[in-house]
């Protein structure tokens, strides 16, 4: 593996409304083989849950991995909190599977968001986030 990227995006999306927000993103951080962002959905009136993604767009010839990711490589890991926040769950879309004649893996080559359910506190009038991300690059 060539490259193995840690990204915070810690505070990035603090605070917002809870009823009549914008999506909101943050600046992309450019890394060696990718660039990524935090992207969040606005969230309509009595909504308990928010959409949100982490989106890698990877620069030509990088790779990055699925929650399986075979023979080598890294599953993503993203982890969400941030007052008014009562839990998340990382989905992963349907992999490409890849055999290299070294290994068989599955995953990404081109760009790519994971999809984020947020669960809201019941009591929610605004809330701020914190996400941190590991995967890795190749």
């Amino acid at each position: 593996m060539k490259y193995l990227l840690i990204a915070s995006l810690a505070a990035c999306l603090s605070p917002l409304p809870a009823q009549g927000a914008l999506a909101a993103a943050t600046d992309w951080i450019e890394e060696e083989g990718a660039r990524i962002r935090f992207i969040v959905a606005e969230p309509a009136a009595g909504d308990t849950e928010i959409r949100a993604a982490l989106q890698i767009e990877l620069k030509d010839g990088w790779k990055t991995y699925w929650r399986d990711p075979g023979d080598a490589g890294v599953p993503p890991q993203i982890s969400v909190s941030g007052a008014g926040i009562s839990g998340s769950e990382l989905r992963y879309p349907a992999p490409d599977r890849f055999d290299d004649g070294k290994s068989v893996w599955a995953g990404y080559k081109h760009m790519v968001a994971f999809p984020i359910v947020l669960n809201l506190a019941a009591d929610l009038h605004s809330f701020a986030l914190a996400a941190k991300s590991f995967f890795g690059l190749c």
